[in-house]
């Protein structure tokens, strides 16, 4: 399979779609995909860094100031050209490969862009976060919390598969990696010790002064460290770095990083931009307080900000000191700084680029049916327990006893609240057909999380266990799996097995993924 991804980055766009297309390709070579990318040489582009990553790079050159662009839609001059000029030269560059999918990630394209290109290419896969133009594709991604497939409506085809909701965040997967750590990590706090200020690879307002400068004002209990991540390219990278010598703060200037999650870990609070740094903050329970840098960044900060998940500043908020109090607030409440934390955790579990991966490559059962996972919702109250009621699930249940419907509900909320848990539908075609789940271990002398499933009674022998536990050793990496099974469950011994699970005692079989 082949896969191709039209994405640009620049000053004037920042760096936020490239890196989480290169985070989707690099999900995808896991699968065996070939993978390349069709991006533009603006001022401040990304392309040493997707040949860096193995990616195959086709250019296009850079035009910038030549075009005329009409007034009123801001984003058309991201190209860099015409749109007309823009899919000629892509499809110069692709007419000759075999393209299975094509991944396109540009506010400046639009459904005539999309056309133009569909003759090329077997499918369509359109990421957005604006849902405010008509989009001519197969699958499209909007990551953004609290999105509803409705706001699309009349923007794509009839036939195309809405990915919506930041379930499908686009998260490297060292994020999911170090969940398990950040959610012990916040269970206790003592005072914001650590601070991380990301205010996007550029920030060409140099907000990120702004802030320092506030920073000098707070009356602290006990003076924290100060991270501050900028990209290379950053117009007032020196300025920043001046100001931080002499700051009364010990405050590290980093440029390029590679490990902002483990940073983000590290840190007790955030102060960044409301771009995709919003789901990886979340995914480690970091409090933040956020700025809208960007106008396409409103709608997830208005989200968040409604859901109370994060707190919101504005430039003109650092003059009158409401950051400093916001800053104040947090390092002495730590009720509050809890609170903020458990919200975000409940944000997503950093599992969606490989929930997205599945739908591009959905594994197959034995009727040809694509087979992949979902996040379980309340909606599925009804049907879950339908299921749980079938004595042919009970069968081997540790609790063979049914519950009543008021209790089954009380019992799936508290499950969908815990952010340590991972609790998925299995989808065969378009229909739900079983749950797998991943609990943490109480004893972890043989695994760190349990796994469990059924299938739906109707879907028997068509192979969906073993595709399913196969997807969610994808979905999570770094961990053992404990599998418990009843003695008599011979299919559930036999499955496990398949897997590649050790049997370590009479009733349970590990895994190390």
């Amino acid at each position: 399979m082949n896969v191709v991804f039209r994405v640009d980055a620049s000053t004037l766009m920042g760096a936020g779609h490239v890196m989480r297309c290169l985070t989707l390709a690099n999900e995808l070579r896991r699968y065996g995909v070939e993978t390349g990318f069709v991006a533009r040489a603006h001022n401040g582009h990304l392309n040493k860094l997707i040949i860096g990553q193995g990616h195959e790079l086709h250019t296009l050159s850079s035009h910038e100031n030549i075009a005329t662009f009409s007034e009123g839609d801001i984003y058309a001059e991201w190209l860099g050209v015409p749109w007309e000029r823009d899919v000629e030269e892509t499809i110069e560059e692709i007419r000759h490969l075999h393209i299975d999918w094509v991944v396109v990630d540009h506010y400046a394209i639009d459904e005539k862009w999309l056309k133009k290109i569909r003759p090329y290419v077997k499918q369509i896969f359109v990421i957005d976060d604006l849902a405010n133009r008509r989009l001519d594709c197969d699958v499209l991604l909007d990551q953004t919390y609290s999105r509803r497939e409705e706001e699309y409506q009349g923007l794509v085809n009839e036939h195309c598969k809405l990915l919506v909701g930041s379930e499908y965040a686009l998260l490297r997967s060292e994020f999911s990696r170090l969940r398990p750590a950040a959610i012990e990590k916040r269970k206790s706090f003592s005072g914001v010790e650590r601070i991380l200020i990301s205010m996007g690879a550029n920030d060409p307002c140099n907000l990120t002064e702004d802030i320092l400068d506030e920073l000098e004002g707070v009356v602290w209990h006990k003076k924290p460290f100060v991270d501050v991540v900028l990209g290379s390219q950053a117009p007032h990278l020196r300025a920043v770095i001046e100001k931080s010598k002499l700051h009364s703060l010990r405050v590290n200037i980093s440029v390029e990083v590679t490990d902002m999650a483990r940073r983000m870990l590290d840190a007790d609070l955030a102060i960044g931009a409301s771009g995709a740094t919003s789901w990886e903050r979340c995914c480690l329970g970091l409090p933040t307080i956020t700025f809208v840098t960007a106008e396409n960044q409103r709608f997830v900060a208005k989200a968040l900000v409604d859901a109370e998940v994060v707190l919101e500043c504005g430039r003109d908020d650092c003059a009158d000191g409401t950051l400093k109090q916001l800053v104040g607030l947090l390092d002495g409440t730590p009720e509050k700084w809890k609170e903020l934390s458990a919200k975000a955790f409940m944000v997503t579990d950093g599992m969606g680029a490989n929930r997205v991966v599945q739908h591009i490559v959905s594994m197959k059962a034995r009727d040809g049916l694509p087979v992949y996972l979902r996040t379980v919702t309340i909606s599925d109250a009804e049907l879950l327990y339908k299921w749980q009621s079938d004595p042919r699930t009970r069968r081997y249940s540790n609790n063979s006893s049914i519950p009543s419907f008021e209790e089954h509900v009380s019992w799936l909320n508290d499950q969908l609240k815990k952010p340590a848990s991972v609790f998925q539908m299995i989808m065969h075609g378009n229909a739900p057909s079983g749950v797998i789940r991943l609990d943490p271990a109480k004893d972890s002398t043989f695994g760190d999380f349990i796994v469990s499933i059924y299938v739906s009674p109707s879907k028997y022998r068509l192979g969906l266990g073993k595709i399913s536990v196969t997807l969610l050793c994808e979905m999570v990496e770094g961990c053992r799996l404990l599998a418990q099974v009843h003695e008599g469950n011979a299919a559930s011994h036999a499955l496990f097995s398949s897997c590649g699970f050790v049997r370590v005692s009479e009733s349970y079989y590990s895994k190390q993924i």
